[in-house]
Formats: structure tokens, C-alpha cells, sequence
């Protein structure tokens, strides 16, 4: 159960798109993957310059959110009408 306490003014007789959808995610598990698209790494920075004493570590990796087609059916989008909030 659930209820919106979205606030929205405006004039009605001014909104041409008088229908409001929410669109309500579920999938089953596992059905998004993360793709790891370069080796992760690790860069050492020295902060001398900075006029600090140390080192930045800097961890970076290079990855996208993906959803194979075998994924894509395992996801729903439940659409409901929400004009009336």
C-alpha cells in the first residue's frame, strides 16, 4: 500500500497532457548485470603540490548496467494512472 504526496501546481484547463503515468520496476533476481569493461586499477597521486604530506590512492574501473534480452523478459513495468494525485 502506498500513497503520492507529490504536490503539483498549475491550471488544468492549461495542461494539454492531462495523463500522468508511474512506472512501477520489478524484475527477477539477477536480472541486471554490471559489465566490467576494463581491467580495474589503482593509481598512486602524491598530494606534495597540494601543500599537504601523503598520498591520494585512486581506485578507478570502467563498467556499465546492462540488461541482456534474456533479462528484458524477466523485467516488468506495472503502469498506472496517476492523474488523479
Amino acid at each position: 500500500m502506498g500513497a503520492s504526496y507529490m504536490t503539483v501546481s498549475g491550471s488544468d484547463a492549461a495542461d494539454v497532457w492531462s495523463l500522468k503515468i508511474q512506472h512501477l520496476l520489478a524484475s527477477a533476481p539477477k536480472a541486471i548485470d554490471v559489465v566490467i569493461q576494463k581491467q580495474p586499477g589503482v593509481e598512486m597521486a602524491s598530494t606534495v603540490s597540494a601543500g599537504k604530506i601523503g598520498m591520494n590512492i585512486l581506485p578507478w574501473t570502467l563498467l556499465g548496467i546492462f540488461t541482456f534480452n534474456q533479462g528484458k523478459n524477466e523485467i516488468f513495468d506495472v503502469q498506472l494512472d496517476s492523474s488523479g494525485y
